[in-house]
């Protein structure tokens, strides 16, 4: 199944540059290059290839972005114009370019724009108020580095937190080692009740060979800032408990009831759990509340559907409740590798819990 979708990848890529040529070789200016200047056409087209080539090799994957949204939107500016037959392939081609520039910048905007999502829940197990401010997918480095992280981390502070989690991905392949050591002394800074807590994501372990830094240097810089690190463990915070699970990606998990059946039932149970696919189990344990990132709310559509159709997540974003488990997945407060969110935005997440009256 892997190798097939790795072909079909390959094969959307390789269409994907065809058509981008030969839209551009069909332009009127160029046709007419050609039968005036065959010479100076042939080194238009060579500039053009040599051009796309580089943008490729510097940022890949972002210049595929822009590129199948261009094919995309192409084809669609085509088959709508195509009832009026006095706009040209010119015209529809600047409209079409026109169109990608406008709909990738809003995906630009959305990826860069960090804004406070709030959720009030209620409990009816006889506990305090509690305040948590939920971090997700940080993907250091992507979309800002060590101080632009410092900078939401006084912004969530301001919130009031009693503990803050991070529901993994805190780091990609292409970290660095200065910005980790910046984002995780803001962490150790922030005042709160209770602390910080991590869990690991698929992406926290990476390609070692790609960064300054292992997993090893990974958590001796979060223990010495004061980071708790919770795989398959708990911690009991006064009438709070916070269970950490291993990422899916671990073969050897532990089942979520193996952690949850031997809990305090009193007391309120939080489950953080990266990747948000295992509602069903977790729902038939007594946990009041799992939090998630993972999906990144699904950053480009129609992506996050699509995961939802091959079972890859339970859901893409946002709150919903099952048997008496509420679930929240974030879309993370940046992006992997691409620079643009257009199913989604950038968040951190404040959830507010109180005793029902």
């Amino acid at each position: 199944m892997l190798y097939l979708i790795l072909f079909f990848i390959v094969f959307a890529i390789a269409l994907t540059v065809i058509y981008i040529i030969h839209r551009f070789k069909n332009l009127s200016y160029l046709k007419n290059m050609k039968e005036s200047n065959n010479s100076t056409y042939r080194m238009t087209i060579s500039v053009f290839c040599i051009a796309l080539a580089l943008a490729l090799f510097i940022d890949f994957i972002n210049t595929i972005i822009i590129l199948l949204h261009f094919v995309l939107i192409s084809l669609f500016v085509d088959l709508i114009l195509k009832l009026f037959k006095k706009f040209t392939y010119d015209i529809k081609t600047l409209v079409a370019i026109v169109l990608t520039i406008v709909y990738l910048s809003y995906g630009f905007f959305a990826a860069y724009d960090v804004k406070k999502t709030t959720y009030n829940l209620t409990t009816n197990k006889n506990v305090s108020d509690i305040k948590i401010a939920q971090i997700s997918d940080v993907h250091l480095g992507t979309t800002f580095d060590g101080k632009g992280f410092k900078n939401y981390v006084i912004e969530i502070e301001k919130q009031k937190p009693d503990l803050i989690v991070i529901t993994g991905d805190f780091v990609d392949d292409d970290s660095i080692k200065k910005d980790l050591k910046i984002a995780l002394e803001a962490l150790k800074n922030v005042k709160t009740k209770y602390g910080v807590y991590y869990v690991f994501g698929n992406h926290d372990k990476g390609l070692m060979g790609t960064r300054d830094f292992d997993e090893k240097e990974l958590r001796n810089e979060m223990e010495k800032n004061n980071i708790r690190i919770l795989e398959d463990t708990t911690i009991e915070l006064d009438d709070i408990i916070i269970v950490g699970r291993q990422d899916r990606s671990v073969s050897n998990r532990a089942p979520a009831y193996s952690l949850i059946s031997n809990l305090n039932k009193d007391k309120y149970i939080v489950v953080l759990d990266h990747q948000p696919n295992d509602f069903d189990a977790l729902s038939k344990t007594d946990a009041d509340l799992v939090l998630s990132g993972h999906t990144h709310g699904g950053q480009m559509l129609p992506v996050g559907y699509i995961g939802l159709m091959i079972h890859a997540n339970d859901k893409i974003y946002g709150l919903e409740t099952r048997k008496n488990t509420n679930f929240i997945v974030s879309s993370g407060i940046s992006t992997w590798a691409a620079s643009f969110k257009t199913g989604a935005i950038s968040e951190y997440v404040i959830i507010n819990i109180k005793k029902s009256k």
